[in-house]
């Protein structure tokens, strides 16, 4: 049963069936390499020089999992690795992301605009090392942070954005690479030749 139609230029679209990835490319007309492009264009990533001393903002700190930190809450302790590490929710990783760009990202001064959230390049929010990375966190808008997630069903989105990380940081040697970093082996610079990142300062 079709719960809710969207009409557009003459075509039916079922809105409750299709996923919400394709929805958003239909509303807006844009195909997956316009909605990838668009996705590439305003996000905002660490300056990898910022790296270079800090990769890792809050080593200690790793977001809650049920999978990887059974039982445990954030504000709580966890071990990994044989070490004892503090559990947290996404804030932490946005006060990392703030403190690498010079950034207020809440409160009433704030300088950063509401519905620009910090988004994680490769998963893994569960581990020390990937939480509060610098080159595993950037900024870009809520409506298509969502489409880089698992959850969206849209790999491609998250395969492009992973490759942007792989070409920014580990491409050029800045940060060494690791067991759980790959090459996606897409050529960014042939299919979006009108795309430079964009960095903090």
């Amino acid at each position: 049963m079709i719960l809710g139609i969207l009409y557009k230029v003459g075509e039916k679209v079922d809105i409750v069936n299709v996923s919400s990835f394709e929805l958003f490319k239909n509303v807006t007309g844009k195909t997956t390499d316009e909605v990838i492009l668009m996705m590439l264009n305003s996000t905002l990533f660490i300056n990898p020089q910022k790296l270079v001393k800090t990769p890792v903002k809050f080593p200690d700190a790793a977001r809650e999992s049920n999978e990887h930190h059974k039982g445990v809450k954030r504000g709580n302790k966890s071990t990994w690795d044989g070490r004892e590490i503090n559990i947290y929710d996404n804030n932490k990783a946005r006060t990392a992301f703030g403190q690498y760009a010079g950034l207020r990202m809440g409160g009433k001064n704030r300088n950063v605009s509401k519905g620009l959230h910090v988004a994680h390049i490769w998963e893994r929010v569960f581990d020390p090392n990937f939480f509060t990375a610098g080159w595993n966190i950037c900024l870009m808008p809520d409506f298509l942070k969502i489409y880089t997630e698992k959850q969206a069903g849209t790999d491609e989105v998250a395969k492009c954005l992973r490759q942007a990380g792989y070409d920014i940081y580990f491409k050029s040697g800045i940060v060494q690479s690791n067991q759980f970093v790959e090459d996606q082996k897409i050529d960014l610079q042939k299919r979006f030749p009108s795309w430079n990142p964009t960095f903090t300062t």
